[in-house]
């Protein structure tokens, strides 16, 4: 037996409404699968803007730490030359110092 000839046989056995109300289920459904698919992708695109989002967020936490080492750095650069400098005016005290002394 074929499908039509199937169709044609349960159309013929089934009440017209009946099978009226079937096939408002059946599309109902189907309206609502549609909704849903579009619902789905409209939420994969809003997890890949998020997901983006997130991916530039994280590169910027990453950039904002690698700077902030990098100003650790100069800042103990800084420490470091004006140390230089005390140790080098001391230095020159002690040298004044000397020569003095040995100018006695």
């Amino acid at each position: 037996a074929s499908v039509k000839s199937l169709q044609e046989e349960v159309k013929g056995s089934v009440p017209k409404k009946q099978l009226l109300a079937v096939e408002e289920k059946v599309k109902a459904v189907e309206d609502e699968r549609t909704t849903l698919t579009k619902e789905l992708a409209a939420s994969n695109t809003r997890v890949k803007v998020t997901s983006a989002a997130l991916d530039t967020l994280r590169k910027d936490v990453k950039d904002l730490n690698t700077r902030q080492e990098g100003m650790v750095s100069k800042s103990k650069v800084a420490d470091a030359e004006k140390e230089t400098v005390r140790c080098e005016e001391a230095l020159a005290i002690v040298q004044k110092d000397l020569q003095f002394q040995v100018e006695k």
